[in-house]
């Protein structure tokens, strides 16, 4: 069973920000729900450590949850949905 955790960042401008469900946290990135889409379903998301603002930013918006489950998994699959180009996937050895 996974073990979650509930964070409720800071407010900003008086403005509430929506409360984060970290679902698993693998350094730089961690993969999180972010409330619940209009369809009614949890908004998964994976994000990635900024390094020099040491803050998270989303990277990539999961279709579902199966996705996210697969991510979760292969540590592989979650580098090949980074964009950053210095971040390699699935490497050859020839």
């Amino acid at each position: 069973m996974l073990k979650t955790m509930t964070i409720e960042p800071e407010k900003k401008d008086g403005k509430p920000r929506r409360k984060l469900q970290v679902l698993n946290e693998r350094y730089p990135y961690r993969y999180v729900i972010a409330g619940t889409l209009d369809n009614g379903r949890p908004d998964y998301r994976l994000q990635k450590l900024h390094e020099w603002s040491n803050r998270y930013r989303d990277i990539y918006l999961f279709d579902n949850s199966m996705q996210c489950d697969i991510a979760m998994e292969d540590f592989e699959y979650t580098k090949w949905l980074d964009p950053d180009p210095k971040v390699s996937a699935y490497r050859h050895w020839d």
